[in-house]
């Protein structure tokens, strides 16, 4: 039988679903941001050998995500550039709901889900399991290593950049042109071509977004 979630019972839910797999668990979330304690219990499960399938949707991650997850030995990682759904489930459970693995999101806003059992609805489980491997059918697996190499050397670049809503001194990264603050403002909605005021680049006020951080002369003669 389905149950209803709050936010903290889904993320309840989501850590029991990773502590309790026993061969393979598979995390659909556009957004990435783990909580300290997520990461324990995602390196408890990578330590017994559990597979992990990590399918995500929006190339924003910090260099910090990026390290963890390349720690992870039984790490498959998938990219969706349309990803919007949420879902988390290993061989016996799932959680279906509007909750990103994203801290800020568990903290402070509220949320919903319910709760699937393989056991008491075998139909709706398997339905739900067939629209996640369309999901990564759809989806480019990543090389990790590679890809983390590639994104890490963009961090290691002397070089500034400004926040496109607030135009304060960040770290020149067009795949995530806002400061800790806003992003944590601006992923609560995950609009990527919600107007901004300040080129990423340069600093000057122009009409930017989160998917075009530059103004048109940055643009232009990068």
């Amino acid at each position: 039988m389905t149950k209803f979630l709050t936010t903290y019972e889904a993320t309840a839910k989501i850590e029991k679903v990773i502590r309790d797999a026993k061969n393979e668990i598979t995390l659909v979330t556009p957004f990435l941001k783990l909580s300290e304690h997520f990461i324990s219990r995602l390196k408890g499960a990578d330590n017994q050998g559990i597979t992990i399938k990590l399918i995500y949707g929006k190339k924003n991650l910090v260099e910090e995500e990026y390290e963890f997850l390349n720690q992870l030995k039984n790490l498959q990682l998938f990219f969706c550039e349309n990803l919007h759904a949420k879902c988390y489930f290993n061989e016996e459970m799932m959680v279906i709901t509007s909750l990103n693995l994203y801290e800020y999101s568990i903290k402070n806003n509220r949320e919903m889900g319910v709760l699937i059992k393989k056991e008491k609805d075998p139909i709706l489980f398997q339905d739900a399991v067939k629209e996640v491997n369309s999901i990564i059918q759809d989806s480019i697996q990543e090389d990790k290593k590679d890809s983390f190499k590639d994104e890490k050397s963009k961090f290691e670049q002397d070089s500034s950049g400004f926040c496109i809503r607030r135009g304060e001194i960040i770290p020149f990264n067009p795949n995530h042109p806002l400061c800790r603050y806003c992003y944590d403002v601006w992923v609560q909605y995950g609009d990527v071509y919600y107007p901004e005021i300040f080129c990423h680049k340069c600093g000057e006020k122009s009409e930017v977004s989160y998917h075009k951080p530059l103004c048109k002369n940055c643009y232009y003669s990068k």
